[in-house]
């Protein structure tokens, strides 16, 4: 090996050290921020199982996506209305995981109703009932 050669190998060897250096440093970030990437949709998956139904609901349905389904009026009055529950089955699954069978979301009171659960209806919610002392019904609007 000439002198010109070992002179160069000793001048590249740093270089290529330094290289590998930077290459592992990088490799190591890379590392860590994925590391940190799981760690937080970790912490997202929990906080969306620790979420009540309601919320989940608010996150998954957009108002205007609801406003959107095929409403039906109840012959009976000018405020409820009805869908079939294959319509909105995000909502439809919610709904079942209430105990109550019913969520208020933007302003309207959502519920699962008919034999099966075939059926959402919704209300606005300003129109609320309440029986008063003689047990007739009143609404609070």
């Amino acid at each position: 090996m000439s002198e010109e050669e070992q002179r160069r190998r000793t001048i590249e060897r740093p270089i290529e050290l330094r290289k590998l250096a930077l290459l592992e440093a990088k490799v190591n970030a890379i590392y860590q921020s994925l590391a940190a990437l799981v760690e937080r949709l970790d912490d997202i998956d929990n906080s969306w199982r620790n979420m009540s139904p309601h919320d989940q609901v608010l996150l998954n349905i957009p108002p205007e996506e609801l406003d959107r389904l095929p409403w039906t009026k109840y012959p009976s009055g000018p405020f409820g209305e009805w869908t079939l529950t294959r319509n909105a089955p995000t909502l439809a699954e919610a709904l079942r995981r209430e105990p109550t069978k019913s969520l208020v979301v933007a302003g309207f009171e959502y519920r699962l109703q008919g034999d099966g659960d075939k059926f959402i209806a919704r209300w606005p919610m300003p129109l609320r009932f309440k029986k008063n002392i003689q047990g007739t019904v009143k609404s609070e609007r």
